[in-house]
């Protein structure tokens, strides 16, 4: 009996959402609060991500053929505003304006589209059936005797299936090339106050092919 060259039926379609809140009074075991109380340091820990959400969809519908899609949603992390100047005079540079607390900024949400496809096909003669009680693994031969028998495992594989077998795959990172922004900057006397530094990684694809027997 052939196997369909379409079933629709062969595919899956998966989802995560997290909602959380997370806080704190440091930003770290070797982080220098700038206030004298830890009250004044409490607000949203530097990983409170509130937002969170993966999707994925797979299908192998067309015969010998595996297609995934994921898209993976984040809102953005808090930062703190800081003046750029000592003006404790205490040698360290994290004083803020006065009467703003911790991580009251947000960065921007970060959004990733992924998506990957292979094909397999098969050619050349069928392996042989192996013996019966052998299983898909093979049969176990023993030689040898007394002191010196060695046990064989034979290797075999599904029966019905063609020897060779040629894979090509194709995988998408960042699939609509979207600009997600990091780095965000804080300072007040930088050029760059409440503006991104840097961003994610571009569109990037990858393609290979794999030959087995």
């Amino acid at each position: 009996m052939q196997q369909a060259r379409l079933n629709w039926r062969r595919g899956s379609i998966f989802s995560n959402y997290t909602l959380a809140k997370q806080r704190s009074n440091s930003d770290g075991a070797f982080s220098i609060p700038f206030s004298d109380t830890l009250e004044a340091e409490w607000g949203p820990a530097n990983n409170d991500v509130r937002h969170r959400l993966h999707i994925g969809l797979n299908t192998q519908a067309l015969k010998n053929t595996n297609m995934s899609v994921s898209l993976n949603y984040r809102s953005g992390n808090p930062y703190t505003i800081r003046t750029g100047t000592d003006d404790n005079g205490d040698l360290v540079f994290n004083e803020r304006p006065a009467g703003v607390p911790r991580n009251t900024e947000r960065a921007d949400a970060q959004m990733t589209i992924s998506a990957n496809a292979s094909y397999t096909f098969s050619f050349g003669p069928k392996p042989p059936t192996p013996p019966p009680g052998g299983g898909s693994g093979g049969g176990v031969t023993v030689i040898g005797g007394g002191d010196r028998m060695v046990m064989v495992q034979g290797v075999g594989g599904p029966s019905g299936a063609s020897r060779y077998r040629i894979n090509f795959n194709i995988g998408v990172q960042n699939l609509t090339n979207r600009v997600n922004h990091t780095g965000w900057n804080g300072t007040m006397t930088s050029p760059f106050f409440l503006q991104s530094t840097s961003v994610g990684a571009p569109r990037k694809i990858d393609m290979g092919v794999s030959f087995s027997f």
